[in-house]
């Protein structure tokens, strides 16, 4: 072989050589990238139980009847959160509104979304069907006139072991969902048309179903307002100190989270009762059960600000919000929901009253009548993604 020969087969060797070497590299660089960016949907990451130490989660408040594009657009919303768990509701008037046939298909839809998110769920177990109710518990009656003595309970005496299997079928269908909630402020009228005694059977019952379903749950007591902890008229015990009286029914210990709903004008004053919650907790026994706040929220409409510190349209909502949520872990909440979007004028309270402050307590704008300019996130969206 020539020497000039040899020469080039070696340049050819040693290209050869190189051209292998950087393929390796660039491969290990693809592989680490991949392991970086690449986020399958999996139980853990999809509806399941979420593994992050997030402080803060959604409140979806997305009914599973809503049309398909309005879903799409508050689960896309509820995803730029960039928060890893949403709150969602599974009523029974949706799954089984006639006795013993079940209808999973618009909360199916509810499940595959968030899951295509990357969104855990806590799911909300609650409300009646017109048949499971009952209507002859002189409660209704006195408290609960018109829509909610249809899906607001109390649970007839007959239907209770048939409310039971709904709770487990619902359990049962998504194992992957490991946190799930016992109906929704049992304390007020508008969200309970029972006693205290009535709610302390259903938690019984239902913590004990869920557990049998599935043993990996966490169970959370319903969220309860201010009025839970305030005597009544005519009464010498407050709403909780009755709920916890039915010793048969051992409320104290049917729950692993405790739930609150705390809305106001005042940070301050709104984690000093986070805090005098926790002590009370403490003093019945539960200092172990970590306390979390399922919704809050602050208007955006400035007609609706009672705060005279904020009280300058949508930027005092995020200014708001940036100032409470965090005082609110500090004085002892474990995880903190946030209002995700406003409450439409066809919906609740804004029926009558386009200003009340669930009309634009969000992080979004919805439905588009309710704002001129659409549909967009609010200054509120960007300090939320902070947090």
């Amino acid at each position: 072989m020539s020497s000039q020969a040899f020469f080039k087969s070696r340049k050819f060797v040693i290209v050869v050589v190189l051209l292998f070497i950087g393929f390796v590299i660039v491969k290990k660089q693809n592989l680490l990238l991949s392991q970086r960016h690449s986020f399958p949907i999996t139980s853990d990451q999809g509806s399941g139980t979420t593994n992050d130490n997030q402080h803060y989660a959604i409140f979806g408040f997305i009914p599973p009847t809503s049309s398909t594009s309005d879903k799409q657009y508050l689960f896309d919303a509820a995803a730029r959160t960039g928060k890893k768990l949403i709150r969602l509701d599974f009523p029974q008037f949706v799954i089984e509104s006639q006795e013993g046939v079940f209808d999973w298909k618009k909360i199916d839809e509810s499940v595959q979304m968030a899951d295509q998110r990357g969104l855990a769920i806590e799911g909300i177990l609650g409300w009646t069907s017109k048949w499971s109710v009952d209507r002859n518990n002189p409660h209704i009656s006195d408290v609960c006139p018109g829509r909610f003595n249809q899906i607001n309970g109390p649970i007839a005496a007959d239907k209770f072991e048939t409310y039971m299997d709904y709770i487990k079928q619902t359990v049962q269908r998504y194992p992957q969902i490991t946190y799930w909630e016992v109906w929704n402020e049992p304390d007020i009228p508008r969200g309970f048309c029972g006693t205290a005694q009535d709610y302390a059977h259903i938690l019984h019952g239902a913590y004990n179903s869920i557990k049998q379903t599935n043993p990996n749950a966490h169970v959370l007591i319903a969220g309860l307002t201010g009025n839970a902890f305030s005597l009544r008229q005519n009464q010498d015990k407050s709403w909780m100190e009755e709920l916890m009286s039915y010793s048969q029914y051992d409320a104290l210990h049917k729950f692993d989270i405790f739930n609150f709903h705390i809305y106001g004008n005042d940070a301050a004053k709104m984690a000093d009762t986070i805090s005098k919650i926790k002590k009370g907790l403490a003093d019945k026994g539960r200092a172990d059960g970590p306390l979390w706040i399922t919704e809050t929220g602050y208007p955006s409409d400035l007609q609706a600000q009672t705060s005279p510190s904020y009280n300058y349209g949508e930027k005092a909502q995020a200014d708001f919000i940036k100032e409470s949520l965090p005082l609110m872990i500090q004085s002892g909440a474990d995880k903190v929901f946030m209002s995700l979007r406003d409450m439409s004028f066809s919906e609740g309270e804004c029926k009558t009253n386009p200003h009340h402050q669930f009309c634009s307590d969000g992080l979004v704008t919805f439905p588009q009548f309710n704002n001129p300019n659409g549909r967009y996130d609010k200054p509120a969206m960007g300090v939320f993604q902070d947090l």
